[in-house]
């Protein structure tokens, strides 16, 4: 081998190399050293002339690598065990949202480069995979569920050619990066509808057929309470049977459609203009990408049977996030031994990273916050007045603004956080034997192992001073539902808009809607700003919900249709509409049940007033609403 080596060339002296130090039959026998040794070849590189086509490879690897890692394209998974670690690199795992075919059609689109399917499918990153059965759905969006269970069965019944839901949505507009045709607004595509087989020969359109759905419920469970049982009721999801013919379900899947195009238009601006927000960032703003994580069970590194498999573990909370900051990103998390995740908790749980980081970059005067949002928690009242009064005691007086992902669709960075964090404190317990039973003792064990991410502790008394800065009452956000972007335009003043813009400071892209609240008195009494009346009103008769959300399932309403009322019963809720089985009426005032529910989504502007209760029966079947009710409605719609 010695001769070989220093009688050939370059080439065959590469491969002699390759041979002694990468061969693995070598390594393994531990005899690579031994023959290094004994010939005298060292591992030094053969330098060779770097060929163009390596380095346009390197580029098109790094650019599918950066599609691949988009939250539109692919989803990270948020468990502690989920990585995946190759030649000595470990990353988090993320499951394709959609087929690699697909992919590929929408990386040479976007990115307007020629690449064969083939190279894309071997460029892709090992960290990103095909979700399989264990990587079981359980985070899935109802609006793209729903429908799906639908077209399944009308493909099964060869009602549809084809099961892609994109191509659905296609079929009923213009353009679909156009918002007014995705919103179902557009002259000459809101009339359209989705392409089926009704009324060709061979299709029944009178035949019964049987689907799941996921339905929204409110149920009543007994609660043991000092020795007394209480109802208390909750809102449950279930999936359900519906029947009905091949007509009702396309007409049905109609309706799934137009907001489906809606919801798709919004999670992909929403995207794009948050991923223009960070790549934008200012050296004077400061961006954070939050979320709650799953509450962490407390773990002893040893622990008796009546702990392990009784109520005895405690749980603390984990909210996570990342800090972008100019070109730096600063990952972060906060750990609290209180499990609420209400409007005080959130701003308990942002303020200790926000004066880390303030202290750290003195120039910032502006933050933008991104996160998911659930009405019980970000995307709610007290969290927009707290938004709005917060950022400029933080010593950040130009405000900013808050975005919301689209509802399903707010996994991201702190989820990846929360995976870390957790992996860290079952290292903490397993290897180094220690016992993890409140919020400190997890900040104290990732202070020892000098992880990346920032910790920091949120008490109980942090969280109660700040729920004594909201006020008892807070007046109502407009279409808090439809909200994707809170602009701080003063102090207890805000403007919300149904999607981000970050076009120029005060836009008026997408009508932004301004709302001012009346401001927290040292004393805990609240006044109004601008000096606005603030006289009693007299109550009205008629009463609509301050916010359209789930709390509404299972209560009463009257809704129009037609021009005339009728009640019934909220059975879901969307950012748009509310299902609503109607009562159907027989005179004035007069209304009953029908044998077959009639089930239709209504337009949250085609309700009435809500009401106390089922409408009261008068006979042995006809029901009839309240009198000062029901004159109230005469008088509101012109009966």
């Amino acid at each position: 081998m010695k001769q070989r080596y220093s009688g050939t060339n370059t080439q065959e002296k590469r491969i002699v190399k390759k041979l002694i130090f990468r061969e693995t039959v070598l390594k393994k026998y531990k005899i690579g050293s031994y023959a290094a040794k004994e010939t005298g070849i060292t591992e030094t590189r053969i330098r060779q002339r770097e060929k163009p086509y390596r380095r346009i490879k390197c580029a098109l690897k790094t650019k599918i690598t950066a599609f691949f890692e988009r939250d539109d394209n692919t989803r990270i998974k948020a468990g502690k065990r989920c990585t995946k670690t190759r030649q000595k690199i470990k990353k988090q795992i993320r499951l394709l949202n959609d087929s690699l075919k697909n992919l590929h059609q929408k990386f040479i689109f976007e990115s307007k480069s020629k690449i064969s399917y083939s190279l894309f499918a071997k460029m892709k990153p090992f960290w990103i995979i095909q979700a399989s059965e264990k990587d079981r759905q359980t985070c899935l969006c109802k609006v793209h569920e729903n429908p799906t269970l639908k077209v399944n069965k009308l493909y099964s019944e060869n009602v549809l050619q084809h099961k892609d839901l994109a191509k659905l949505i296609q079929d009923i507009t213009c353009d679909m990066k156009n918002k007014a045709c995705m919103y179902r607004e557009c002259s000459r595509c809101k009339d359209l509808h989705i392409k089926s087989a009704i009324g060709s020969d061979g299709i029944n359109p009178g035949k019964i057929v049987n689907w799941k759905i996921w339905k929204s419920r409110r149920i009543e469970k007994e609660k043991c309470s000092n020795g007394e049982t209480v109802l208390s009721k909750h809102n449950v999801t279930l999936k359900e049977n519906e029947s009905g013919t091949l007509t009702t379900l396309v007409d049905d899947l109609q309706l799934d459609i137009e907001r489906l195009a809606r919801h798709q238009f919004n999670i992909n601006h929403q995207f794009i203009m948050l991923k223009k927000l960070k790549e934008t960032c200012k050296e004077n703003e400061l961006i954070l990408h939050v979320d709650f994580s799953e509450n962490y069970q407390c773990k002893y590194q040893e622990e008796i049977q009546s702990v392990h498999f009784g109520l005895s573990k405690k749980q603390i909370s984990i909210h996570t996030g990342v800090a972008y900051v100019h070109d730096t990103t600063l990952p972060f998390v906060t750990i609290s031994d209180n499990l609420s995740h209400g409007p005080a908790a959130i701003w308990a749980h942002l303020e200790p990273p926000i004066k880390f980081i303030k202290e750290k970059y003195p120039l910032i005067n502006k933050l933008h916050v991104i996160s998911d949002g659930p009405t019980t928690q970000h995307r709610c009242r007290a969290n927009f007045y707290l938004f709005s009064t917060k950022p400029k005691e933080l010593y950040i007086p130009e405000g900013g603004s808050w975005n919301f992902m689209e509802a399903g669709h707010g996994k991201g960075a702190p989820d990846g956080i929360g995976a870390v964090v957790k992996r860290a404190a079952d290292t903490l317990v397993n290897t180094y034997r220690r016992d993890i039973t409140c919020s400190a003792d997890l900040i104290e064990g990732l202070l020892m192992l000098k992880t990346s991410v920032s910790a920091f502790e949120v008490k109980d008394e942090d969280i109660t001073n700040i729920e004594r800065k909201i006020p008892s009452t807070i007046i109502s956000v407009r279409d808090t539902m439809k909200i994707h972007q809170v602009v701080i335009k003063d102090t207890g003043c805000i403007a919300s808009r149904p999607l981000s813009c970050f076009c120029r400071d005060n836009c008026t892209c997408f009508d932004p809607v301004t709302t001012t609240f009346c401001l927290q008195n040292p004393d805990n009494t609240a006044h109004p700003q601008n000096n606005e009346d603030n006289s009693p009103v007299q109550e009205n008769i008629l009463q609509l919900p301050a916010s359209f959300d789930e709390s509404l399932v299972d209560r009463y309403c009257v809704v129009s249709y037609d021009s005339c009322p009728y009640p019934g019963k909220i059975l879901d809720v969307d950012d748009t509409s509310l299902e609503v089985p109607a009562i159907h009426r027989i005179g004035t005032n007069r209304f009953f049940w029908p044998m077959v529910p009639d089930v239709i989504w209504y337009g949250h502007n085609k309700m009435v007033t809500m009401l106390e209760g089922e409408p009261e029966l008068v006979t042995s079947r006809h029901r009839a609403i309240d009198k000062r009710v029901w004159d109230a409605i005469v008088l509101k719609m012109n009966l």
